[in-house]
């Protein structure tokens, strides 16, 4: 690739918990069977890529994770809030669309993520915005 995207869409599905967190939504560490939640974060890259050899590879890497920065994260509503909102588009038809338009393009290609058990939210949306650069 030869120049950084100024921004990246990650649309993600979870099950984690949702938390408050001074008024911008949060995901707890832990899971619910209960509950799955679709919607897109977006990212700001950080510019540059992780520098090799430069320390101890763990310290390199959490350094080189803190530049990403999450500018926004919308999390589509699950539920109808009144019946006037029967046509709304609800948690995986509102996610799945863009990217069903992103398939139609002939060049359009989608690169699904699935993270560790011990990720945090963040990380694994840092991690699939790093690929989605990396391979683009």
């Amino acid at each position: 690739m030869d120049a950084w995207p100024d921004t990246i869409d990650v649309f993600f599905a979870t099950n984690r918990e949702m938390e408050d967190g001074d008024g911008e939504p949060r995901f707890s560490k832990t899971g619910t069977p209960d509950a799955f939640r679709f919607g897109c974060a977006t990212l700001t890259p950080p510019g540059d890529w992780l520098p090799v050899g430069d320390g101890d590879p763990i310290d390199v890497l959490d350094r080189w994770d803190r530049k990403w920065q999450r500018t926004a994260l919308t999390v589509e509503r699950q539920a109808l809030a009144d019946a006037g909102a029967a046509r709304a588009m609800l948690g995986a038809s509102a996610t799945l669309a863009p990217l069903k338009a992103a398939l139609a393009d002939p060049d359009g290609d989608v690169l699904i993520l699935i993270h560790g058990f011990a990720s945090t939210f963040d990380l694994a949306l840092k991690r699939a915005a790093e690929i989605a650069v990396r391979y683009s």
